[in-house]
């Protein structure tokens, strides 16, 4: 399995709407050519957008450390503001520490 990290909170909803766009669209890709992935975002939205919770990266830190831990690798979705998320880091450093591949992916 794939984990996807990428970037999706900020202050513009629409940047999160282009954020939640390009990473259901990978997600989507990498499933069509039979690659199992998990993205929190792809996950989380709809908790979010239908029953009001948090987006902040710290309400699913936990489960996503959890699966970050079950997966093969992990692809970085390098939109724009991917390099000051704080989730994003903490993923490829979870990564890391696991000796995870992480790949850049450019959108």
């Amino acid at each position: 399995m794939i984990y996807i990290a990428s970037p999706f909170t900020h202050p513009d909803p629409l940047v999160m709407k282009h954020r939640r766009d390009a990473v259901f669209l990978y997600a989507a890709e990498l499933t069509r050519r039979g690659v199992l992935c998990f993205s929190p975002i792809v996950y989380g939205y709809p908790f979010f957008a239908e029953y009001d919770f948090p987006p902040a990266f710290g309400h699913w830190q936990m489960l996503n450390d959890h699966l970050i831990g079950a997966s093969n690798g992990v692809h970085v979705l390098q939109l724009k503001g991917w390099e000051a998320s704080l989730g994003v880091s903490h993923e490829i450093a979870r990564a890391t520490r696991l000796g995870l591949p992480i790949e850049y992916i450019q959108p």
